[in-house]
């Protein structure tokens, strides 16, 4: 979409309702003319929804004009200014959106918000927003290496003193899950017997302990009998 921003006209603002802040981009403030001491830099670093930390180069509020002739709604609100390379100039996240008072249809393009006329609305352009998209992936192509990743089908036993030692090293490799020759699998503590519990199918069993007295073991018998449905 496009807004009038601190008596700026700026287009490819994204409007994202996965954000909970407003995000501008180092270009884009740097067209601003704004003095950066005027930034607030006492904000702690972004978490992105990978994980990575990305650091800011503080905050501003700014004044935003959004609509068109009489149907224009103007708020002041906070916008993170991050450096990073991105296809679009502003994010306007959660924050913008509720001070705003908007609401967002994702499936339309379309953001409504109340103005002293009445309401008013703006709409997004398909085509840009795909432009812009695709723009960003490609940018997020050449960020990333590329890695290879091999897998070895030769599997070496060694003895425990040996696995000790490479798990120490750290250069143990994982057993492979569909072979059951390199690790063990974990057997009861007791041995266990089987009991249908189920008259009309004798075919349904389950493996209790051989080990219980036997009012104990009628007991529980009876108990998964009266719950089959739920043990079966």
């Amino acid at each position: 979409m496009e807004a009038h921003i601190a008596n700026f006209d700026v287009k490819r603002i994204l409007i994202d309702t996965g954000v909970s802040v407003n995000i501008m981009f180092a270009e884009a403030f740097k067209a601003f003319n704004v003095a950066e001491h005027l930034l607030d830099r006492s904000i702690s670093p972004l978490i992105s929804f990978s994980g990575d930390i990305v650091q800011l180069l503080g905050s501003i509020h700014l004044p935003i004009t959004i609509g068109t002739g009489p149907y224009t709604a103007t708020i002041t609100t906070n916008f993170l200014v991050v450096n990073c390379s991105t296809a679009y100039n502003v994010i306007f996240g959660r924050t913008g959106i509720n001070d705003l008072k908007a609401m967002v249809s994702t499936h339309m393009l379309l953001m409504k918000f109340p103005t002293p006329f009445n309401n008013g609305y703006i709409k997004g352009d398909q085509l840009s927003a795909r432009s812009s998209y695709n723009t960003s992936v490609k940018q997020q192509h050449l960020l990333v290496p590329k890695e290879t990743l091999s897998i070895h089908n030769q599997v070496v036993k060694t003895s425990p003193d040996e696995a000790n030692s490479d798990l120490h090293d750290g250069n143990s490799q994982p057993d492979d899950p569909r072979d059951d020759s390199f690790t063990q699998q974990a057997q009861p503590a007791e041995e266990l017997e089987n009991v249908s519990i189920s008259k009309d199918h004798p075919d349904r069993m389950v493996k209790i302990d051989t080990t219980l007295s036997p009012p104990i073991r009628l007991s529980l018998i009876s108990f998964l009998q009266e719950n089959v449905e739920v043990f079966v």
